[in-house]
């Protein structure tokens, strides 16, 4: 269900805020930006009857939801900047949330929530508008006349 992908985005994007407010686990904060959007862009893709596929590369899954609605591609610099905060867990030696120029620092840490609250805006907007839209073709529908 396409709300479920909505409901756990959300829960990211929460943990993300607590997580940078305490200051102390920015790598953490910033995978939860980068799963937060990565939930975003597979809600999307449910919504437009698409199959969810099971990665996490951000880029991959913007052009997939980019086959249904263009307009996503106003999330590509976000989801490139967000893509590099997602490092598989299966890895004992990996540090969540960092690269090889180290773990993110408060600012670089403030910037991924913003890039999360931008994905967020631009999908409940986007969300809006469908519901609108139904709403319109179902009141033009020839069964209501």
């Amino acid at each position: 269900m396409t709300h479920d992908w909505w409901w756990f985005a959300n829960e990211d994007m929460e943990t993300a805020r607590v997580l940078l407010e305490e200051g102390e686990h920015l790598a953490g904060a910033t995978f939860h930006c980068q799963q937060a959007v990565e939930k975003m862009l597979k809600g999307a893709l449910k919504a437009g009857g698409m199959e969810v596929p099971k990665i996490h590369d951000l880029m991959w899954l913007l052009r997939l939801c980019e086959k249904t609605d263009p307009g996503c591609g106003a999330l590509k610099d976000a989801c490139h900047t967000l893509n590099k905060y997602y490092v598989p867990v299966r890895y004992p030696d990996a540090i969540i949330g960092s690269g090889p120029w180290g773990p993110p620092d408060q600012p670089e840490a403030q910037e991924a929530l913003r890039l999360a609250d931008e994905a967020w805006r631009f999908f409940q907007e986007r969300r809006r508008t469908q519901v609108r839209e139904r709403r319109v073709s179902y009141r033009r529908s020839p069964a209501r006349r």
